[in-house]
């Protein structure tokens, strides 16, 4: 994976950026399963391979499943790997389920609709820093609101009117939104 990221001269400024890189490559392009299954953990030690926790190489690999429809979770044979694989999977659900996606919980929802209406009465919205989204006045039309797109976490922008279907500009998922 170094060679590949190299030859496409994809890299971050300094080391451990690029190693996180080039295992997050990795796992995404097939060997992730054998990276996760070879951690090994004991009372006195653990063993890994890769800059990746076991739970963040779980949610890789859970976002790779979900795009291609596979189910890693049989290959297992350690059962530490197989229970980090469930916990990113978990999160790797979680982003579908964030507001204004309709998929979101009724929780979510709600608050998304209460802070879309205080956007809309203020000349300057101001939603939560924990919120997964923010409005953006937009002076020529309609109150924007921004959120990122739960495949590829690209930053989506779009008018804040209803109901829509949404095509991500760059893995090219389409997502049903509730704006």
């Amino acid at each position: 994976m170094h060679v590949l990221l190299h030859r496409v001269d994809l890299a971050f400024p300094g080391t451990p950026a690029n190693e996180i890189l080039t295992d997050t490559a990795t796992v995404y392009l097939g060997a992730g399963w054998l990276l996760l299954d070879a951690y090994r953990e004991d009372a006195v030690s653990s063993q890994k391979l890769g800059y990746l926790t076991p739970e963040e190489f779980g949610y890789v690999l859970a976002k790779r499943a979900l795009v291609f429809g596979e189910d890693p979770s049989t290959w297992f044979t350690s059962a530490r790997a197989y229970t980090a694989y469930v916990e990113g999977r978990e999160r790797a659900r979680l982003d579908e389920r964030q507001p204004p996606l309709t998929a979101a919980g009724w929780a979510g929802r709600r608050r998304y609709a209460r802070d879309r209406r205080q956007a809309q009465d203020t000349a300057a919205p101001a939603v939560s820093s924990a919120a997964p989204y923010a409005f953006v006045p937009d002076g020529r039309g309609p109150l924007r609101v921004t959120f990122r797109c739960p495949t590829c976490l690209q930053r989506i922008r779009v008018p804040v009117r209803g109901r829509v279907r949404v095509r991500c500009g760059l893995c090219r998922t389409v997502l049903e939104c509730d704006t």
